[in-house]
């Protein structure tokens, strides 16, 4: 009995695994009832239990321990009995609570399991350690609870708080000390994380910051206080899994033909959403760009123009073979699957290149290829889209360039797709611009070289925004449009009451109808698209242009006045990027916005097959909200630079990506569009991937 019990936690990988993960499931389900993104314990919790399994992948469990850990799982389904159900203190509906405390227990068993298996053999060297050491061990572990308990995310007495404070420690006990580059970057990223992580769930779940004084410090200081040791060890504990020895197999053979194999699956997977979906997706901007190429708007630059080319030349090329409007659709959405499935190829064929294991090639094919976003993105009428290929295409020439060096064709691909880059979305140049700097610094001893080919890129680039558009009459996008969170930010004091000078007042009212602006922010406080049309319904946006100095000044000396509602303002913007509990809706399924261009749904496949793709998508948008969230792109991205900087490999390949998050959290016009991020989303398997490549190609 006792060898398949032994077996089962510490011999068989798969299934300890799974009841590691059953564990940390009945421990989150502790909080209210859920296993869901609200906390990050569901991907914390089992990183760590598995990191103590693996430190005591020998121990023997003998009868008194299964004994212990029944009586532990008893104490646990007690704990939920008497404080979830009788007093009735978990705020709301808990399930069935015979289900519960049985799930509840059978998981405080199996960390018993673990955690005791640890101890027996760790806590005798913790015990040596030095007083001050050990003391501050168990501080932190009890500041984790209290962390936890100030933002709201469980009850002070929360079995869940204490389980998981035991199981960080216990992870940390038997930790072996790093670098001091590891050591400080650890520390530095952990510090952000936690921050994040503070910082957000006390303003959104607990709204502590209501009370401005010394109770909001210290509720900041404990709460990161609390996370910090528990980012750190799971840092810890992810850097400890890459170092592992992984096989690195290159995949010989003919690159061309690698690419086109997995170019063409990438279409084929695809196709159903083309034929299914028929023509394409289409949202209001989508509109609004077809009748700027028909003539029935005035062309601008709000979207970019390059990409409404792009528009125009599908459009008529559809719209004269195959004679409708819904044509030209069809042909865009042709060629947007031919790039980004190219992006996807590119990646595929890296991963043969510098020899993935295979378990991680297959996966990224599943990934890039089935999961249904990247179907339903690759027929969407954005400019996201393309814009999201050409990054990662550039990604793959930035590495191409730091591990193999210069030639004539990674030169002009460098110039071109710089230029595309810059482009294809409004935030593009200074995307490029900010890789730019840190690949110079990686390319410094051929700098001159690259150097001059990134200013030919932006010449370029210059000559298309201030030369060509202009001498085509193309109009630039209004003042207010990138302003959008300076915008709310005023908007903000305003509505909350703020202090706001006699002289700032009368410049503001003559740009915006100021009586209006409470009701709009309060209720849009998260994007700026309706404080920028009450901006625009006034008419006056040449006083803005005209006089935008003094408004500088507004803006500076109103945000001293209110400093607050200025910080207020930036968290509701830009909140999605960085803060891990909120979602936004990410695709438009089968939407097709009403117009008159004789533009309509004209699916090629049985209807019941199109009702079973809508279903799916509807399921893989709840898994979605689920399990991630926008946020959890930047730490992975986060977390890959900082791998690349412990193994002193080149991180600029992850500063196009890192470019997107940081120009989103100083202009974004929504708090968390998947759509902006797009390209974090499909370059996953790229940066995840090259986290493992960095760690294992040592010099």
């Amino acid at each position: 009995m006792n060898k398949y019990v032994e077996k089962i936690f510490f011999y068989w990988d798969f299934v300890s695994f799974v009841a590691i993960l059953f564990a940390s499931e009945a421990l989150v389900v502790a909080i209210d009832g859920h296993f869901y993104n609200d906390t990050m314990l569901i991907y914390m919790l089992p990183l760590l239990l598995w990191d103590i399994r693996n430190k005591t992948y020998d121990t023997q469990i003998r009868w008194s321990r299964l004994v212990a850990a029944v009586i532990a799982g008893a104490a646990g389904s007690l704990v939920m009995y008497f404080v979830f159900y009788k007093a009735n203190m978990a705020g709301g509906y808990v399930g069935h609570i015979a289900l519960k405390c049985l799930y509840i227990g059978a998981g405080t068993a199996v960390v018993y399991i673990y955690a005791s298996a640890f101890f027996k053999e760790n806590f005798r060297k913790w015990m040596k350690r030095p007083i001050g050491e050990k003391i501050s061990n168990i501080i932190l572990c009890i500041l984790f609870v209290f962390g936890m308990w100030i933002q709201k995310e469980i009850p002070i007495y929360s079995l869940t708080g204490w389980l998981t404070a035991v199981i960080c420690f216990a992870s940390g006990t038997g930790k072996e000390k790093g670098s001091g580059r590891e050591n400080i970057c650890s520390a530095l990223f952990a510090g952000i994380y936690a921050c994040c992580m503070s910082f957000g769930n006390m303003i959104h779940i607990s709204g502590f910051l209501g009370n401005i004084g010394f109770g909001l410090i210290l509720g900041m200081v404990v709460s990161i206080a609390g996370w910090y040791p528990i980012w750190r060890q799971c840092i810890s504990v992810l850097l400890s899994f890459l170092d592992r020895d992984i096989k690195l197999s290159v995949v010989y053979g003919n690159r061309k033909k690698r690419f086109a194999f997995f170019m063409l699956l990438m279409l084929a997977a695809w196709l159903p959403y083309f034929l299914g979906f028929y023509p394409g997706v289409l949202s209001s901007d989508s509109i609004t760009q077809i009748r700027q190429v028909i003539g029935q708007l005035t062309p601008n630059n709000h979207h970019p123009w390059i990409h409404t080319q792009l528009i125009r030349g599908c459009y008529w090329i559809g719209c004269a073979v195959l004679g409708s409007a819904n044509g030209g659709v069809a042909v865009y959405s042709m060629v947007s699957m031919i790039l980004l499935a190219g992006a996807f190829a590119g990646i595929c064929e890296w991963q043969c290149r510098v020899g993935m294991p295979r378990i991680i090639r297959v996966l990224s094919i599943i990934f890039l290829a089935l999961c249904p976003f990247n179907g339903i993105y690759a027929i969407t009428m954005w400019k996201d889209i393309p814009f999201a290929a050409f990054v990662i295409c550039f990604i793959l020439v930035i590495f191409e360039l730091t591990e193999s060096g210069s030639g004539k064709g990674k030169a002009a691909a460098y110039v071109v797709l710089s230029i595309l880059v810059c482009t294809f979305r409004s935030n593009g140049i200074y995307v490029w611009i900010f890789t730019v700097f840190f690949l110079l610094w990686q390319l410094r001893r051929d700098w001159k070289k690259w150097a001059f080919l990134s200013a030919v890129a932006m010449s370029v680039v210059l000559l298309y925004k201030m030369l060509l558009l202009p001498s085509l009459g193309i109009a630039e996008p209004d003042t207010i449009e990138s302003l959008s969170i300076p915008a709310q930010q005023i908007a903000c004091v305003i509505a909350k009451g703020g202090e706001v000078s006699d002289t700032a007042m009368r410049d503001l009212e003559q740009v915006v109808d100021i009586a209006q602006v409470p009701e709009m922010y309060n209720r849009y406080s998260h994007t700026s698209d309706p404080i920028k049309k009450l901006v625009r319904s006034c008419g006056n946006m040449g006083y803005i242009k005209e006089n935008k100095s003094r408004f500088a000044k507004l803006y500076i000396e109103t945000g001293l006045k209110n400093p607050y509602y200025y910080l207020e303002a930036f968290i509701e913007q830009t909140k999605g990027y960085w803060y891990h509990k909120v979602n936004d809706w990410i695709y438009h399924t089968v939407f097709i916005t009403d117009n008159e261009i004789n533009i309509y749904r004209d699916g090629k496949l049985p209807g019941i097959v199109i009702k079973g793709m809508e279903k799916l998508l509807d399921l893989c948008l709840n898994g979605f909200h689920v399990v991630w969230s926008l946020a959890l792109f930047m730490y992975a991205v986060l977390f890959g630079i900082l791998v690349s900087f412990i193994k002193k490999k080149p991180f600029v390949l992850y500063m196009p990506l890192l470019g997107v998050v940081l120009t989103l959290m100083i202009a974004t016009p929504r708090y968390g569009d998947f759509r902006y991020v797009y390209p974090l989303f499909a370059a996953l398997p790229l940066y995840m991937g090259n986290m493992v490549y960095v760690s294992q190609n040592r010099e």
